[in-house]
């Protein structure tokens, strides 16, 4: 390569590091030239070529940091070396780590990337042959690398990349991209995420710092996404425009992998979008974004021919149509930006929202307006967000009943505009053991009982009764106008519902049964008059309570004469204890519930929360001890200190002899509190560890056996412990008990899941993903090119013998045939679902793998007849040879070719079928329709056919069905049964199907509006239209938009369809048909219908396919006919009768007394424009 300083500034060199010993093995002339770098030399520690995980040369050679660093390990990064003369030279670090093929050896292979701004750089006493220096930027480099330039408007342009960095981008060369994207990043991405983008390189970058950023990179079709990573450092300063390094990543396999998505839940709200939803326009191309949350496979909603066909109607409120459309053509024109407020529906029709539609315009070069993109924002959430909040501040937060200030204000508003003479009941509910239970089991517990009783009471009243929860212990119930006999009868289902609670909730949190006895008391007042108010009923209760509890449990007292005279003393409902303490601690505790439940990571939210502990009361550490048996020892599992301390996790650990001093001091709670250094001061292996500090330590308990211990250490040495602080640190372990023993369970699971994870759960062969792990695993170690091969399986009509023998029987044949498979020891096997299964064997010849195939059929085949002596199974195989290098084997590929080999053997009814060139030919040339698709819409490709159908005997059209043709630019036809199965198997045949059915509302307006005689068209759509829920709103809302009436309309569907989610399908027909839409059925006769399902189906018109119409000398065909025809009548329903091509045919159905048919006889498939000069007039 002749490069030279004075066109290349970047230069580049490589070298060889092995990691045990941090010796360079190899090594560039150009790097010893100019660093004193060479073969044999030891790397400095100063020199850190591992940033992204801060790990200098020493941690490379430390043990312990080794397993971060395995084979794939990739980085980029900024670094300043000095060169032979001592001056700094910036330079730029790509680390890839490598293992040899024998494994035994690891390398970290480095290439040193340096800027050369003037030849002052380089001052070495040998002079350098520029042209011997290789140049980053050429194709052999693989560093995907690039030089990225924030120009005057602050667009980010590459102005300079290798060959591989444009390939992650999406494109062969430098020409390909400038072509296509005029050198601008901006060109590749969404724009909303290009302005994030663009926002990164808005603030400075530091001296030597390194900014990652993740994008998503369009294709050209514009509906299909690759994730890339750029991770950029700043270069230099050129023409007033700034520059900076990047290497991209292709992230898209990692990104697949990450299962972090927000679901996007519209039930429980109504409909409600979410309260900001982005949006952008593409002007150009009209175009209407926004993003989709959910089970959603697409992850955009695009609305094309948005403002020139007025989609935009489909969303917005009526009223506001010609407000939008004025507000639409402003902007467009460059008149407009800001906010607006329309009625909005976007994911649920028939809710329509009050939204704030922000925007901006983005203008190119010659100031035209190519995209507006803003955010829509709900702002009837926002309003009642604040009734919401209203609201809340009304109810008791655990129970979710009224609070006390609340639930006295409601009962004394009754109790004063009360008119009429009828008794009111109040009833006061105390749990009794309510401390005890908080004591043994804490506060989670607690609130949880109180939760159930708050939505038990909820279920057992009245709407109009009143309900509160007054204190800790006690609920209120205020029940206007029942008897006295009823109000008795409610009182006792309270105390079934309290101790139904008691009884459905005796397992705790660690799995241990306990018989929780919860008691309660209930005191009843009655009010006959407007003069008693809430506090006088209170009390009443409150003494009628009194006197159950020193008589029995569970007993229902109501206040009498007898009680006059009698004093009890009420709780202080004034003092705010219940709601001061209880708030507080709550407060607390719930923080630390949520957080624990909320991290998938346990241990790293117990350090979270013991952090937070800390700084909360002011603590020097706080640590958590775990018990190890096995080991006699007690360790740290958690540790949090402010600096005060110089411990480390490591540190903290106890023998359990040493440890009995401390055991013999915990209280009946389980709670250790040292108030000052004296206390401390006689445990020695504490003192050890924290010094005589003051300290409380709570037990971390199973059942009744202490599994660890939370320790909180104060700054001082002498501190006299709050109550609430002793209460809340209790509280918090036992919050961290309950994780604690959740975590344990979960890493116990885990291990069975990962197990069961591997392995169909039916037969006990490996699934599918266990059997691509193993496959790889072995293609790595042991692969030889054409002495493997994946061999793909299923039973023929195994549907029809679980339909007639069940699916216990359907799931012994699995199993009987994966014992078979797994007698083979030099074969791997797996179930991928239902009756499919792979296999990857390893063979000398192909002659061995023909006896293979046939020995598993016959074994199979001998077991049947064993057993199953009636059925005759037999096997489709598809065959599939790797005869590819190791690199280039793509093992999906090779399942997909052994797939499509199995469904011709299928076809073919052959022993097995060996994937070959035409099946390669023929699925390349499926991937081209697919790929082919959207510009074929685009460009108008796919044509509107219609065949006439005629009354028969009188040549009048009643009616056509729609049909599509392609026709390609260079003048290939083809039909439709060469490309609607393909786009209906990779779900592309949506979009044909709704282009055809437009063409047909548009020509049925045109016809109309010309005053031209209207017919009845059929439109075919095909199953999978019957999966989407909007799919009748869409067909009716186009149908609308283009003023067309909805009886014109015939929606076609194959008889076929009707065996896949029939009870949806049906549904969809009938709401269909109430909106004025006629159903066909199409192909009568070539599906599995039954009679039920013909006379039942919501259809109007069943058409019988053309492979039944019969010659004309076939009696049988004919008696056929009429039978058929005769049952489609006496169902109610028209018929019409495909494949009409002799006189003959027409007069035998005349005859037979039917009066509708299309086929040859009368015309074939025509173009629009010739159908229209025929027929329409």
């Amino acid at each position: 390569m002749n490069n030279t300083v004075a066109d290349k500034n970047y230069i580049s060199g490589k070298m060889k590091i092995n990691i045990d010993n941090g010796e360079i093995v190899e090594c560039d002339k150009e790097l010893k030239q100019i660093f004193g770098i060479h073969k044999g030399y030891s790397l400095l520690k100063e020199v850190n070529l591992f940033d992204p995980v801060k790990i200098t040369l020493n941690d490379i050679l430390n043990a312990s940091v080794f397993s971060q660093l395995e084979s794939g390990y990739k980085a980029f990064t900024r670094n300043i070396l000095k060169d032979t003369n001592g001056e700094n030279t910036k330079c730029y670090e790509y680390v890839e780590i490598v293992a040899q093929e024998n494994g035994t050896e690891i390398y970290a292979v480095v290439t040193l990337i340096f800027y050369l701004d003037n030849k002052e750089v380089i001052k070495t006493e040998k002079k350098i042959e520029y042209g011997d220096i290789p140049d980053v930027f050429s194709e052999e480099v693989e560093i995907p690398i690039g030089v990225l330039e924030k120009d005057f408007d602050g667009d980010i342009k590459v102005v300079r990349a290798n060959r591989e960095f444009y390939r992650i981008l999406g494109f062969t060369d430098e020409k390909e991209f400038n072509d296509s994207c005029d050198g601008y990043l901006r060109n590749t991405m969404i724009l909303l995420e290009y302005m994030d983008f663009k926002r990164f390189f808005e603030k400075p970058f530091e001296e030597m710092e390194i900014k990652n950023l993740e994008a998503r990179i369009e294709n050209n079709s514009n509906d299909i996404f690759k994730w890339v990573k750029f991770r950029i450092v700043s270069g230099n300063k050129r023409d007033e425009y700034f520059r900076y390094i990047a290497v991209v990543y292709d992230i898209s396999k990692t990104k697949k992998l990450e299962e972090q998505v927000n679901i996007f839940v519209t039930s429980n709200e109504y409909g409600k979008f979410q309260k900001d939803v982005q949006y952008e326009y593409d002007v150009k191309m009209d175009v209407f974004r926004i993003p989709m949350y959910g089970e959603k496979k697409k992850e955009y909603l695009s609305v094309h021919n948005f403002r020139e066909k007025k989609r935009w109607r489909f969303y917005i409120e009526r009223n506001d149509w010609v407000r939008f459309e004025i507000n639409l053509e402003k902007a467009v024109n460059g008149h407009f930006y800001g906010s607006e407020v329309y009625g909005i529906s976007l994911f649920n029709e028939s809710v329509v929202e009050n939204c704030r539609v922000y925007g901006k315009l983005i203008m190119d070069s010659q100031s035209r307006v190519t995209k507006i993109v803003g955010r829509i924002v709900n702002i009837e959430a926002e309003n009642e967000a604040k009734n919401r909040l209203m609201e809340k501040s009304k109810i008791d937060p655990i129970s979710g009943l009224y609070n006390k200030y609340h639930v006295s204000q409601k009962i004394n508003k009754i109790l004063r505009e009360k008119t009429n003479k009828e008794s009111d009941a109040f009833l006061l509910v105390r749990i009794d053991n309510y401390q005890k239970l908080n004591d043994v089991f804490g506060s989670i517990f607690i609130n949880a009982l109180v939760q159930s009783i708050g939505i038990g009471l909820g279920n057992l009243f009245r709407k109009d009764d009143i309900m509160g929860r007054v204190s800790k212990d006690l609920f209120v119930i205020f029940i206007k106008g029942l008897s006295r006999d009823i109000v008795l009868s409610r009182a006792s289902e309270i105390n079934n519902l309290i101790k139904n609670i008691c009884n459905s909730g005796n397992e705790n949190f660690d799995g241990s049964k306990n018989e929780l006895l919860i008691s309660n008391s209930i005191g009843i007042a009655y009010s006959d008059s407007n003069l008693e108010r809430f506090k006088e009923l209170l009390e009443k209760a409150y003494i009628a309570l009194g006197f159950s509890k020193k008589n029995i449990q569970n007993r229902v007292i109501e206040y009498g004469q007898y009680m006059l005279g009698s004093y009890v003393e009420l709780p202080d409902f004034d003092d705010e204890e219940f709601y001061q303490i209880e708030t507080y601690d709550k407060d607390f505790i719930s923080y630390a519930f949520n957080l624990l439940v909320n991290y998938s990571d346990i241990k790293i939210a117990v350090n979270s929360l013991i952090e937070r502990i800390g700084k909360r009361y002011n603590l020097s550490c706080v640590f958590i001890l775990e018990n190890f048996p096995s080991k006699q020892r007690i360790e740290a599992s958690n540790l949090w200190n402010n600096g005060y301390f110089d411990i480390n996790i490591d540190d903290v650990s106890f023998n359990f002899k040493d440890w009995r001093d401390v055991n013999g001091r915990f209280d009946e709670r389980g709670v250790i509190v040292f108030d000052n250094y004296k206390n401390v001061n006689d445990i020695a292996c504490l003192k050890r560890i924290v010094g005589n500090k003051a300290m409380v330590i709570c037990e971390l308990n199973r059942v009744d056996k202490a599994d660890g211990y939370a320790i909180f250490v104060d700054r001082r040495d002498e501190y006299k412990w709050q109550d609430y602080e002793i209460d809340s640190f209790h509280e918090i372990s036992k919050v961290l008990n309950v994780f604690n023993q959740l975590d344990i369970q979960k890493h116990i699971n885990e291990e069975k899941i990962n197990e069961l994870s591997q392995k169909d759960s039916l037969t006990g062969l490996m699934n599918i993903n266990a059997f691509k792990e193993r496959v790889e695993e072995i293609i790595k170690k042991d692969y030889k090119p054409g002495k493997y091969a994946i061999v793909y399986s299923d039973f023929n009509d195994f549907s029809y013998f679980n339909d007639n023998f069940g699916h216990i029987a359907g799931d012994e044949i699995l199993k009987r045939f994966s014992r078979i498979l797994s007698k083979n020891v030099d074969t791997i096997a797996c179930r991928i679902y239902s009756d499919y299964f792979l296999t990857f064997v390893k063979f000398n010849t192909e002659e061995f793998l023909k006896n293979r195939i046939s020995e598993v059929n016959r074994l199979f085949a001998a077991d049947l007849k064993a057993n199953y002596p009636q059925i005759d199974f037999r096997l489709s195989t598809g065959l599939y040879i790797l005869t590819e290098e190791k690199e280039e084997v793509d093992l999906d590929t090779a399942i997909d070719n052994a797939n499509q080999a199995r469904k011709n053997c299928k076809a073919r009814k052959a022993l097995y079928i060996k994937y070959n060139d035409e099946m390669r030919r023929i699925r390349q040339f499926e991937q081209s329709l697919v790929v082919g698709l959207n510009d074929a819409i685009k460009k108008g490709e796919f044509c509107l056919y219609l065949q006439p159908k005629f009354l028969l005997g009188s040549n009048e059209v009643i009616g056509a069905e729609a049909l599509v043709r392609w026709h390609q630019e260079d003048g290939t036809l083809h039909f439709p049964d060469e490309f609607i199965p393909i786009f209906e198997r990779v779900g592309h045949i949506i979009e044909i199907d709704y282009y055809i059915y437009e063409q047909v509302l548009m020509s049925l307006k045109k016809w109309k509006k010309d005053g031209k005689k209207l017919i009845p068209v059929s439109v075919n759509f095909s199953r999978v239209h019957f999966y989407y829920e909007n799919f009748v709103d869409d067909i009716s809302k186009l149908a609308s938009f283009y003023d067309v009436d909805y009886n014109l309309i015939e929606i076609e569907v194959t008889e076929s369809s009707f065996n896949d989610n029939v009870d949806k399908m049906l549904e969809v027909f009938e709401k269909l048909r109430a909106l004025g839409f006629k159903i066909d059925m199409d192909d009568f006769g070539t599906g599995y219908s039954s009679l039920s399902m013909l006379i039942n189906a919501p259809v109007d018109i069943v058409k019988v396919d053309k492979s039944f119409m019969f010659d004309e000398n076939s009696d049988k065909g004919k008696k056929y006919v009429r039978q058929i025809g005769g049952l489609i009548q006496a169902a109610d329903k028209q018929v019409i009768f495909e494949g009409v091509e002799t006189k003959e045919q027409e007069k035998f159905l005349l005859d037979c007394g039917y009066e509708m048919a299309q086929g040859f006889l009368f015309d074939r498939p025509i173009c629009l424009k010739e159908f229209e000069e025929k027929y329409i007039y």
